[in-house]
């Protein structure tokens, strides 16, 4: 009855060593219960009435078992998690093979009693403590921990990937140089092409490292390009709501306007007449300042943040549009570094300025062109030919030209 006792524990602990590593690993804690219960009944009932003399052959029987009741209680709860189970699989018995190390390592020296009972029993415990231990860690953790944890992760993922390939080569080293004290010549010949193999994996592994640290940067770049996007838009929203709330007041009056521009060439008053429609025509053109219209919406968002900025001494003018359904990634680092840089500009400028900006469309292309006013410090320097920026820290500005031509050029322009 011990034995009947043993193996179903087992069982067991192989069943949720798998449950609980697809919630650390994938966030899932439900599963359905009725396949663990049915799996364990016909564990129970096969190692109560069928007699098998030899262990191995149980030790196989409720692992296969275990790993289809785990597999099958996962299954009627998500939408056929067999990839990601088998990658389970292997991450298991990778920890499994740890753990038999261990278990030599300790029985060599003499720790514990070497035995076939003991040796399953601790290859299959230490990978569902450790699981176990990681699962009550993340339920304990919280969403907003594991989220630091894994940003950090993220960050590190470079130099993980490196310790790796370390110890891939130290293995690999040491395997290379344990082929000079084995007189086997099919030893050392299996062991020269499993460090020739182990090498080019190794260099598969540095090169799949660069690309995943790439790609890290590019999705950064992404994700805080769509974060500026969203509050540009929704400072854009805002504005169109407020000028949309201007324009509604300015109709709601024009009667009022109507009747005293009447009452006022009624009397022959021409100077009051012109001075009043001098004044609705400047409210008129402060309204329409407050949103320039592009035919994109990126354009529009990055053309009324930025020259919302500029003071009243400075005369704007947009003309065009482009209906180019083109990357707005790329459009908004091309058209926001350009016009960033004529905005600062011509905050600079004390006097009258300008700011001009034109949008031309063809058939299989599109041009933006923006023309500003130069500060007296720029003015000086075009004179001179050095036309160059005059911000403290050099080495951190000139950048925004650069990712202009790269994007420009991996556009075809």
């Amino acid at each position: 009855m011990l034995k009947v006792g043993v193996f179903c524990g087992l069982y067991l602990i192989q069943v949720f060593t798998y449950l609980l590593a697809y919630y650390v690993c994938f966030g899932v804690r439900r599963w359905s219960r009725l396949p663990v219960m049915a799996g364990g009944i016909v564990c129970f009932l096969m190692v109560l009435l069928i007699p098998v003399k030899d262990n191995e052959v149980w030790y196989l029987m409720v692992y296969v078992g275990a790993l289809l009741t785990a597999l099958a209680a996962l299954w009627q709860m998500q939408d056929k998690p067999i990839k990601r189970y088998l990658e389970l699989i292997f991450l298991v018995l990778c920890m499994g093979e740890v753990a038999r190390v261990i278990w030599e390592l300790l029985t060599m020296n003499s720790v514990v009693s070497a035995s076939e009972d003991g040796e399953y029993a601790f290859i299959h415990l230490v990978p569902f403590v450790i699981i176990l231990l990681a699962a009550l860690g993340k339920y304990r953790m919280g969403v907003e921990r594991l989220r630091r944890l894994k940003e950090v992760m993220q960050e590190h993922i470079v130099w993980l990937v490196a310790v790796i390939g370390i110890e891939m080569i130290v293995t690999v080293a040491a395997l290379n140089w344990a082929r000079a004290y084995v007189n086997n010549a099919t030893f050392q010949l299996c062991a020269l092409y499993v460090c020739g193999l182990a090498y080019v994996g190794i260099c598969m592994q540095g090169g799949f490292s660069l690309y995943v640290a790439h790609a890290n940067k590019r999705i950064e770049e992404a994700v805080k390009y769509e974060q500026q996007l969203k509050e540009l838009q929704k400072q854009h929203y805002d504005m169109l709501l407020e000028r949309e709330e201007d324009t509604r007041r300015y109709r709601h009056d024009m009667g009022n306007h109507l009747l005293c521009l009447q009452q006022r060439a009624e009397d022959g008053d021409l100077d009051a007449v012109r001075e009043y429609l001098s004044g609705m025509l400047e409210q008129m053109e402060s309204i329409q300042k407050r949103g320039y219209t592009t035919g994109n919406d990126v354009l529009d968002i990055l053309t009324n943040h930025h020259v919302g900025r500029l003071g009243e001494n400075v005369r704007v003018q947009v003309t065009g549009y482009l209906n180019e359904q083109v990357d707005n990634r790329s459009l908004c680092t091309i058209y926001g570094n350009l016009l960033q840089n004529a905005v600062e500009e011509l905050m600079q400028c004390g006097g009258e300025a300008f700011l001009e900006i034109s949008f031309a469309q063809g058939r299989e292309h599109f041009e933006i062109a923006i023309r500003n006013s130069l500060s007296e410090v720029h003015k000086e320097l075009e004179l001179k030919d050095i036309l160059k920026t005059q911000k403290g820290d050099k080495r951190a500005h000139g950048l925004g030209l650069l990712n202009v031509r790269e994007t420009v050029e991996t556009m075809g322009g």
